[in-house]
This record gives C-alpha cells, sequence and structure tokens, in this order.
C-alpha cells in the first residue's frame, strides 16, 4: 500500500515546476519495490503535467505534520515561556 499524505507544487517560472512530497509504504515493501514505485510515479506525474522539472518525493515511515495541522494542534513538547512575573 502507498500513500501521499503531502503533495506540493512549486511554480519556478512560466513553463516550470517543482513538485515535493511525502510518500508512506507499507513497511513490508523491500528496497527495489520502494524505488521502482517512486520512479513510476514521477512518470506518471511528468506524463500527466509535463512542465514538471523536478520531482521530489521522499518515502517516511508516518505521515508528517503539516503546517495546517500543526497551527491547530499545539505539540504538547514544547518548551513554556518565560515566566511573565
Amino acid at each position: 500500500m502507498v500513500a501521499v499524505p503531502d503533495l506540493f507544487a512549486i511554480v519556478v517560472g512560466p513553463s516550470s515546476l517543482i513538485v515535493d512530497g511525502d510518500v508512506t509504504f507499507a513497511h513490508d515493501l523491500d528496497l527495489p519495490a520502494v524505488e521502482h514505485t517512486i520512479i513510476a510515479c514521477v512518470h506518471v506525474l511528468r506524463r500527466r503535467w509535463p512542465k514538471i522539472k523536478y520531482v521530489y518525493l521522499t518515502p517516511v515511515a508516518k505521515p508528517r505534520p503539516t503546517r495546517a495541522t500543526r497551527a491547530t494542534h499545539p505539540v504538547a513538547s514544547k518548551q513554556p515561556g518565560p515566566d511573565p512575573r
């Protein structure tokens, strides 16, 4: 199983895009299967959107918090600020 919890594109110029994203894989996949899947994803993205120049897909163990998630769910481990007294 493969999931893409975070994917975004950056416009670099009038005809150039960069795509960056995290990809989570089933834990039972071996490295060649992960590499093959990433390469296949790159080809599919570029076929669909030919202006994509660079694709950075990062395999991650679990989805990382997005900016929106961090903004609405503060991290419990944050250090408290200075004592206002």
